[in-house]
């Protein structure tokens, strides 16, 4: 009886030994994979290091009138050569001084960050962040372009946010927008309110510790698709961000907690505003189609973007031209 007794406790032990090991493999996997589904890794937004970082782009002119920043996927290089040959081609705009970088983060292949690299070799505009290019990470990648408008575009008078799925018809807001702008404003889709997205697969997602028992948003913030602000006030937007913790959805920490933040700072009158564009602003191709080549001048449609597929950019801008050939001025309510 007495080996009987040795191989049972033998094996028990070893049985013990094995789910304790199984329990420590899941966990490890479950605190990395919980910590990286958000996180990357960082402690704050403020701290992402540069992959790439082409510094030049402003560093050569006194002053640039506009520097746009373009969040985009990592793999979509067919769509960065379709932007930079339509509405974000430079060249468009002169004599206005446009620069155009594009914000990425990184990935776990080398054939893709070869190309890349290749990719702001040729171009000179890639800023790429040392975090995981996923939706989930926007958040590093908007206070990516923040920071590096700090630190290597100090000189821009007007800062674009937006993403490569959108089109802005520049042409429209640098005659009838820029010129209304104060230093105080920013510019973009304005959400009063909006449901928090609980539900796991949603790209909307956010974890139940973030804004705890909370059904709505807190604060009115404007959607990330399109913001655009004074350069001035990047500075401000990335300090905040430095002592800000991290929040999943890119839209409402850049544009609702850390307007929120500074906000605190200021008096009444000198309070950042929001000026609401959402009027000027459709997803609907059969709208934007109309009103550009059958409104002509009186067209006041500022961006055009795709929520369901990706957006035809080239065709958007040939309407643009087109629209702009046919009416060299025509009226414009901007009420």
């Amino acid at each position: 009886m007495k080996p009987v007794r040795c191989f049972w406790k033998r094996n028990a032990i070893l049985v013990c030994c094995l789910i304790i090991s199984i329990w420590f493999i899941y966990n490890k996997s479950n605190r990395s994979s919980v910590r990286n589904e958000f996180h990357s890794g960082l402690s704050n937004p403020g701290d992402i290091r540069y992959l790439i970082n082409n510094k030049h782009v402003c560093h050569d002119y006194r002053s640039v009138f506009c520097i746009i920043l373009v969040s985009s996927d990592i793999t979509h290089f067919n769509r960065r050569v379709e932007l930079r040959s339509t509405w974000l081609k430079s060249n468009n705009y002169r004599p206005k001084n446009v620069q155009v970088v594009y914000l990425t983060g990184s990935i776990d292949d080398k054939n893709v960050q070869n190309k890349l690299m290749l990719e702001s070799q040729t171009y000179s505009d890639i800023i790429q962040g040392d975090f995981i290019d996923s939706y989930q990470n926007s958040t590093y990648k908007g206070v990516l372009g923040f920071k590096w408008v700090s630190e290597h575009c100090r000189n821009a008078n007007i800062v674009i946010k937006t993403h490569d799925n959108v089109v802005i018809n520049l042409f429209l807001f640098f005659e009838k927008f820029a010129m209304h702008m104060n230093d105080r404003e920013l510019l973009g889709k304005y959400i009063r309110s909006n449901e928090i997205v609980r539900v796991k697969g949603s790209q909307y997602y956010v974890p139940t510790r973030y804004l705890k028992g909370m059904i709505y948003y807190p604060l009115p913030y404007l959607s990330g698709l399109a913001v655009i602000l004074p350069g001035k006030l990047i500075p401000l937007y990335f300090n905040a961000s430095i002592t800000s913790e991290y929040f999943p959805i890119e839209d409402f920490f850049l544009f609702g907690i850390l307007t929120a933040k500074i906000n605190h700072d200021f008096s009444d009158t000198s309070k950042l505003k929001y000026r609401d564009l959402t009027k000027f602003i459709t997803s609907d191709e059969r709208y934007w189609k109309h009103c550009y080549l059958s409104l002509k001048g009186n067209c006041n449609l500022l961006i055009v973007y795709q929520e369901l597929h990706r957006l035809d950019t080239e065709s958007v801008w040939n309407v643009i031209i087109k629209n702009r050939i046919q009416s060299a001025s025509g009226h414009f309510d901007m009420e």
